[in-house]
């Protein structure tokens, strides 16, 4: 019996970190940003907006909103406070430290380069464990002018291919439906159109890679002493 749990507990571990985290960029006259997993999205840009509801315009929730607005206020000022003791505090720091002021440089610089470092890092594992997915790219050029929109559709035609090379080279790319990638001219449009969707996603263990390869950089830059 305890073997089975041990294999549940597994085999549930397993497919948390299988889960593919994915983010839906669209395009169809305005910009949709969603997020899910396991085909349930939830859109993150634009916001749905509140429905207006009677309850919000009672007397009592005005009296709440407007505490609410002066304790935000309240601590909007002792923040202010805080900063400028705050300031005030470091510059006379900086008035008593001056004479260490070249080795404050190069921990500076040190720390720079360590956190350029770990970007790299960070960049070169995310760009390499993550998968694109494109289900529509359409692009319909108009300009109003027959020789115009002819000039913007060649230009378009032609950065959109270099764009699925370099993305194919550099990472995960696919086109899921080849048949809905195009790019179009209407010589009687006034204005292009767009029609995008496309997916980006990453599983669970390889975000997890990603932050392990972050935190074991940072701690081999931390230990690693000066030359």
């Amino acid at each position: 019996m305890g073997w089975i749990i041990v294999a549940a507990m597994v085999l549930l571990i397993a497919g948390l970190l299988m889960l593919r985290v994915c983010f839906i960029v669209s395009y169809d006259g305005a910009p949709v940003l969603s997020a899910g997993a396991l085909g349930i999205y939830v859109r993150i840009y634009p916001r749905r907006r509140k429905k207006v509801r009677l309850r919000d315009y009672k007397i009592k929730r005005f009296r709440r909103l407007e505490m609410k607005r002066k304790k935000k206020q309240a601590q909007k000022v002792a923040q202010k406070t805080k900063k400028k003791l705050k300031r005030e505090a470091e510059k006379q720091a900086e008035t008593a430290g001056q004479q260490t002021g070249a080795g404050k440089k190069r921990g500076t610089l040190a720390t720079v380069k360590m956190f350029i470092h770990l970007i790299q890092t960070v960049l070169k594992k995310f760009f390499g464990y993550l998968r694109v997915d494109v289900y529509r790219f359409r692009i319909i050029v108009g300009e109003g002018d027959a020789a115009k929109t002819a000039i913007v559709y060649g230009t378009v035609a032609q950065s959109a291919a270099y764009l699925f090379e370099i993305l194919k080279n550099a990472m995960d790319f696919r086109v899921r439906h080849p048949e809905r990638v195009t790019v179009d001219t209407d010589f009687l449009a006034e204005h292009t159109t767009f029609d995008v969707k496309i997916r980006f996603s990453l599983c669970v263990w390889q975000a997890l890679a990603i932050l392990m390869s972050a935190a074991l950089g940072y701690i081999r830059q931390t230990v690693q002493k000066p030359s």
